[in-house]
C-alpha cells in the first residue's frame, strides 16, 4: 500500500496489522485501540477480500464427507445453496480458484469448504448467533501476509491457561528491513522482509516458512553485500535460539516469538500500544543497536532488554558512560546554533575526529575541514565532537595558507565485549598496549562501569577503542559506546551474546526481577545526568530526546577553553 497523509482508514489498516494476534477477539482488539468495533470489523473485512488474511473456525458450509444430494442437510447451513455448489464445484476442480487465497489453500492441500472466507460466502452480510464472538487472529500461512480470522463459538473454546500465555517480542527498526530487501538474498526472503517493512509484524505461525527462506541465505559474499548476508543469519540464529528454547523459558510464555518493526509500533497511541505489549508479549528484545528515534518503549511491563529509554540510545548515554567509567574519547557536544570560533584546544592533537549530529551516525572529518563543516551542521543540529585519530610528526602550524602534510598514526583497534561479563581473577595487565580481546573485560574503566551499569544482569556489547597519542606519549583504552539487546552485524558478537544469556539464565525470573529495578535505576541516572549537563530539570516528552543547552565535554574542563561562544 502507498500512504496517503491524512487517510484516516489507510493509518487504521496499518495500526491493525501489528496489533491484531489469533487470541485477541475483535471487540476486545477494538478495545484495546480505543477504536469504534464497527471500524475495525471494516478493516478486517477488507484484509479478506484482498486476500491478505481468511477467517478461522469460520462456521462450515457442508458438514465434512456429507453428499451435496442430501437436502436435509444443506437446508441446516447457514450459507446460501449457491455457495455450497460452488464450493464443491472447487474441490473437484481446484482450477476454478479465483484468488491467490484460494492457491494458496490448493498449494497447502488445503481445500476445504470450512476454509472459504466470509467475504465470498454469502450474497447478504452474515449475522453471527449472539452466543459467537469474532476474534481476530494471525494463522500458518505460506505467504508472508498476515492473517486475520474470525472464529465462532461453534468450535471448542480455548482453554484459559492457553489464553493467558504470551509470546516473546524481538524489536528491530527498518534499517532491518532494508538489509534483507537490498542483499539479493531469495526471492522469498524479500516477500518477508517487505511484509516486515510494510505490516511491521511476523507473527509465529509465519516463522516456520521465514526461517525456511533465511536457510537459503549463503555465508560468503563479498564487500558492502557481506554486511546483509551476515545480518540474515544472524536473525535466523537469533529467532531459532529465542523460540521454545527451554534453557531461556519465560514464565507465563509459549515459547513463540514474533518480530515487530518499531517505527510500526509508534503508529500506535502511547497507551495503545502499551496495552498491547503488555497483553501479547511476556518479553521484549531489541536488537543492538537500535535507533533512538525509533524506540519509544518506556513502560516496566513487560521486561525490556534494550534501551530501557529513549534516551539511553542517543550521544546523551555516550558522555554518560565517560563520566561512569572515569575515561573515554575526547569529545564536545555542542548545543544547536552555537558557533565555534577556533579549534577547541581539546583536539589540537588530531588528525580526524568522529562527527555525530542529532540521531545520524558519525562521519570522520579531517580536522583541518572541521570548523567550517562543524558550524554548518551546527545551524539545524546539535553536534557531537570525538577524537579519532592523532599525528604522530610535530604539530601542524597554526596559522597560514599552505597545506600541511602529516603522516597518520596507526588505525586505532576497536574491540566488541558482549555482556553479561562473567567476574573473574584474571589480574589487571601491566600495561594498556598488553590488554587483549580475552582480558580486555578486566580493565579498570570497565569495573568502574558495573557499578553504575547493570553488565551482569542484561546483555548487549560495549565497544572498546584503543587510542595513541604519540605527540602526548599517551596510549589507553576507553569505552566508546554501549548498547543493549542482541547484536545482529557481527555472527561471533552475536553467537556470545546469545551463549551469554542461556549461560548466566538471564529470563529467570530472579534475574528479570534484578534486572527491572537495576534498569529503572540506571534510567533515573541517565535523566539526572542530562539535568546537570543542561542546568535544569529535564521535562520528558514522550519521543523527545531533551537537546543540550551549553557544551558538555569529556573530560571536564572549563567552559571557556570551548574557543566558542
Amino acid at each position: 500500500m502507498n500512504r496517503v497523509s491524512g487517510d484516516y482508514f489507510e493509518n487504521l489498516l496499518y495500526k491493525l496489522f501489528v496489533s491484531v494476534d489469533e487470541r485477541t477477539t475483535v471487540e476486545k482488539l477494538a478495545k484495546i485501540l480505543d477504536i469504534d468495533v464497527t471500524l475495525v470489523k471494516q478493516a478486517i473485512s477488507m484484509y479478506i477480500r484482498l486476500g491478505l488474511a481468511h477467517k478461522k473456525n469460520v462456521e462450515p458450509l457442508l458438514p465434512p464427507d456429507e453428499p451435496l444430494d442430501d437436502i436435509a442437510k444443506s437446508v441446516l447451513t447457514k450459507w446460501h445453496p449457491t455457495w455450497v455448489k460452488w464450493a464443491q464445484s472447487l474441490k473437484e476442480d481446484p482450477s476454478l480458484a479465483l484468488s491467490p487465497f484460494y492457491q494458496r489453500m490448493i498449494e497447502n492441500d488445503n481445500i476445504h469448504p470450512q476454509s472459504l472466507p466470509p467475504a465470498l460466502s454469502s450474497p447478504e452480510p452474515r449475522r453471527l448467533r449472539p452466543d459467537s464472538e469474532p476474534t481476530a487472529t494471525s494463522s500458518p500461512a505460506k505467504s508472508p501476509s498476515p492473517s486475520i480470522d474470525v472464529s465462532s463459538s461453534s468450535q471448542p473454546p480455548v482453554a484459559a491457561e492457553d489464553q493467558q500465555l504470551k509470546r516473546i517480542a524481538f524489536l528491530f527498526d527498518s534499517t532491518l528491513a532494508a538489509f534483507l530487501m537490498m542483499g539479493n538474498l531469495g526471492d522469498g526472503l524479500k516477500q518477508h522482509a517487505v511484509t516486515m517493512f510494510e505490516v511491521g509484524k511476523v507473527p509465529d505461525e509465519q516463522m516456520d516458512d521465514f526461517l525456511k527462506q533465511l536457510d537459503s541465505v549463503g555465508t560468503i559474499s563479498e564487500g558492502e553485500a557481506q554486511r546483509y548476508f551476515d545480518h540474515a543469519i544472524t536473525l535466523r540464529n537469533t529467532v531459532r535460539f529465542l523460540r521454545h528454547n527451554p534453557l531461556c523459558k519465560v514464565s507465563n510464555s509459549d515459547g513463540g516469538i514474533e518480530l515487530l518493526r518499531a517505527e510500526r509500533l509508534n503508529s500506535l497511541d502511547h497507551a495503545a500500544k502499551l496495552r498491547i505489549l503488555s497483553r501479547s508479549y511476556s518479553l521484549l528484545i531489541s536488537m543492538a543497536p537500535i535507533s533512538s528515534e525509533t524506540l519509544t518503549i518506556t513502560s516496566q511491563v513487560p521486561k525490556h532488554f534494550g534501551p530501557v529509554v529513549p534516551e539511553i540510545s542517543s550521544v546523551w548515554f555516550r558522555l554518560f558512560l565517560y563520566y561512569a567509567a572515569g575515561a573515554g574519547p575526547e569529545s564536545m557536544l555542542f548545543p544547536k546554533g552555537h558557533r565555534v570560533r577556533i579549534l577547541p584546544e581539546l583536539f589540537a592533537d588530531c588528525e580526524t575526529v568522529t562527527v555525530q549530529t542529532w540521531e545520524h551516525d558519525p562521519t570522520v572529518v579531517p580536522v583541518s575541514n572541521l570548523l567550517p563543516a562543524l558550524n554548518d551542521w551546527l545551524q539545524t543540529s546539535p553536534v557531537l565532537v570525538q577524537a579519532n585519530t592523532y599525528y604522530t610528526g610535530a604539530p601542524p602550524p597554526q596559522s597560514g595558507t599552505g597545506s600541511v602534510s602529516t603522516t597518520a598514526g596507526p588505525k586505532p583497534g576497536v574491540i566488541n565485549l558482549p555482556f553479561p561479563i562473567e567476574t573473574t581473577l584474571v589480574e589487571y595487565a601491566a600495561s594498556e598496549k598488553e590488554y587483549t580481546e580475552d582480558t580486555l573485560h578486566t580493565h579498570p574503566s570497565i569495573k568502574a562501569l558495573q557499578r553504575v551499569i547493570p553488565l551482569e544482569s542484561s546483555f548487549g556489547f560495549l565497544r572498546m577503542k584503543f587510542l595513541d597519542n604519540p605527540r602526548r606519549n599517551a596510549t589507553r583504552w576507553v569505552p566508546l559506546e554501549l548498547h543493549f539487546g542482541i547484536p545482529l552485524f557481527s555472527i561471533p558478537l552475536n553467537r556470545a551474546v546469545c551463549e551469554g544469556i542461556e549461560k548466566f539464565s538471564l529470563f529467570s525470573d530472579k534475574n528479570l526481577s534484578l534486572y527491572s529495578k537495576r534498569s529503572r535505576l540506571l534510567a533515573l541516572r541517565v535523566l539526572d545526568f542530562i539535568s546537570q549537563c543542561n542546568g535544569e530539570t529535564v521535562e520528558l516528552e514522550l519521543g523527545v530526546i531533551p537537546y543540550p543547552t551549553r557544551v558538555v565535554q569529556w573530560p571536564p574542563a572549563p567552559a571557556n577553553t570551548a574557543g566558542s561562544q
